[in-house]
């Protein structure tokens, strides 16, 4: 007897915004927000491609006994090879630039350009055929100046080239990845996120195994294994199916705004944590933030969306 298929999803742009589509999806930033912090600490002690690694297996771990549920083996040879890529790219590569690049630029600049993401989300979402309203399009642009004052104004660390171009592919990375994901509406959430994370443990374990990084685990603290743990439960495991179900239920546009919010509560963290003033700047962008957010999933009248599939405008129905 098959396991009771998920419910239909229904076309965003024919209802009001889902609200549960919209709290996986602030509840997915607060979470990668505070990854930042946890992180930098965690990276003090373990190696880059090791702490991706035990991200990924951990979290594949959490994900199994809930994918079996669904038959995550009961998938075809097209589905796979699909879920392949998107591990690889969304994991084996993605997340490994970020981490480099984060290391080799201060933590703004890191924050900055991988808010990048949302933009190339959108391009890749028009490329494709889908449409975005031009509301959508605005309040990604005032996201991403949101984005630009809090972080931008900051910056005061050093600026590596090679940190900078890792961080760039990373976002490129990250956008192919989103956009790839929303090809597999088909499948159980629990199924698509378990295989990927699979794929990805798997092309990095050689790397784990030459690297030899597991000396520096041996003595490790409490603290450390218990920072390690969230970030492959809860920054992983969670937010990443947090991630997938908002974007499963919103349009590239919609979802790709939230993304924004995570400079939004890294700079919130430094305040209570590090004890750090907020500036005028990054109180506005903060506001054009919350604002882009608004824009973004309130309900729309009908109005003319661009077709990148048609290159032309057209009358919209949706909501």
């Amino acid at each position: 007897m098959h396991p009771k298929r998920l419910p239909a999803v229904t076309d965003p742009r024919r209802s009001a915004v889902p609200s549960r589509a919209v709290a996986a999806l602030v509840t997915t930033a607060i979470i990668w927000g505070s990854m930042y912090v946890v992180s930098r600490l965690v990276l003090d002690h373990v190696s880059v491609i090791l702490l991706v690694w035990l991200r990924l297996v951990i979290a594949a771990v959490l994900l199994g006994p809930w994918a079996a549920r669904w038959q995550f083996w009961r998938v075809s040879r097209q589905q796979l090879g699909l879920l392949a890529v998107i591990g690889l790219i969304g994991y084996s590569v993605s997340l490994p630039l970020l981490y480099l690049g984060l290391a080799a630029t201060s933590a703004a600049m890191a924050s900055l350009i991988s808010s990048l993401s949302p933009v190339f989300i959108v391009l890749l979402s028009l490329m494709t055929g889908q449409r975005a309203s031009m509301r959508n399009v605005i309040a990604l642009l005032l996201a991403f100046l949101g984005v630009v004052l809090i972080v931008g104004i900051n910056v005061h660390h050093r600026v590596s080239g090679t940190g900078i171009g890792a961080l760039g592919l990373a976002a490129i990375a990250w956008a192919m990845y989103t956009v790839l994901n929303q090809h597999l509406k088909t499948l159980a959430l629990p199924v698509v996120i378990f295989w990927e994370l699979v794929f990805g443990a798997t092309a990095l374990t050689p790397w784990v195994l030459v690297a030899g990084a597991w000396t520096s685990l041996l003595h490790s603290s409490l603290t450390l294994w218990l920072q390690i743990l969230y970030l492959g439960a809860v920054a992983m495991a969670l937010a990443f199916l947090l991630w997938s179900y908002g974007f499963a239920h919103l349009t590239a546009g919609q979802g790709a705004t939230f993304y924004f919010i995570q400079p939004l509560v890294g700079t919130g963290l430094s305040v209570v944590v590090l004890h750090e003033t907020v500036s005028v700047p990054e109180i506005v962008g903060g506001t054009l933030i919350i604002l882009s957010t608004v824009m973004a999933t309130s309900p729309l009248p009908r109005r003319t969306r661009f077709s990148a599939s048609r290159g032309s405008r057209s009358p919209s129905h949706d909501r």
